[in-house]
């Protein structure tokens, strides 16, 4: 029995220009710095923790919304990320529902992912493992955004979400 929805989305139209402003500063003040504990090499305790790059995600799919809404896998399809329909799935529930990257069975092959904590080219490896570069990402991501800094046009993002039947909270 599938459960009925809680509530719907609120949207705000906003110009690109705005959110593109919003997510470089996210990226420079939010993500830079933990990326730079993430590779300092006296910090050891940051080592093995997806912690620095879960950020990314929301950026991410924020960011997507600029050309292809509700489609984040096609942005990391430009971004050069191999496999995306199936890499999308797996980092972002990887990193928001676990706290360890998983698997996933796609036509009849079993793919795993992993994270580079260097910047390095992303790729599949021999044994289907799909090695995902953070900071080529991040790099790219700001390339990218960086093409929309006087986009005036406005999308609709949402800001927020209405509940629908207050008694099942």
């Amino acid at each position: 029995m599938k459960k009925e929805k809680q509530y719907i989305p609120i949207k705000q139209d906003i110009e690109v220009a705005s959110i593109v402003r919003t997510l470089l500063g996210e990226i420079e003040h939010q993500c830079l710095p933990l990326f730079e504990l993430w590779d300092d090499p006296q910090k050891t305790e940051y080592k093995g923790t997806f912690n620095p790059i879960r950020i990314i995600t929301p950026i991410l799919e924020v960011a997507a919304e600029i050309e292809y809404p509700n489609e984040p896998r096609l942005l990391i399809e430009k971004l050069n990320v191999p496999e995306s329909k199936i890499s999308w799935f797996m980092f972002r529930h990887g990193l928001s529902h676990s706290i360890r990257p998983f698997n996933i069975k796609y036509n009849g092959e079993t793919y795993g992912w992993g994270i580079k904590q260097f910047l390095g080219v992303h790729h599949i490896s021999a044994e289907k493992i799909i090695m995902i570069s953070p900071r080529k990402l991040l790099d790219d991501l700001k390339i990218y955004l960086e093409g929309f800094l006087y986009e005036q046009r406005k999308i609709s993002i949402q800001t927020g979400v209405e509940f629908l039947n207050h008694n099942n909270l």
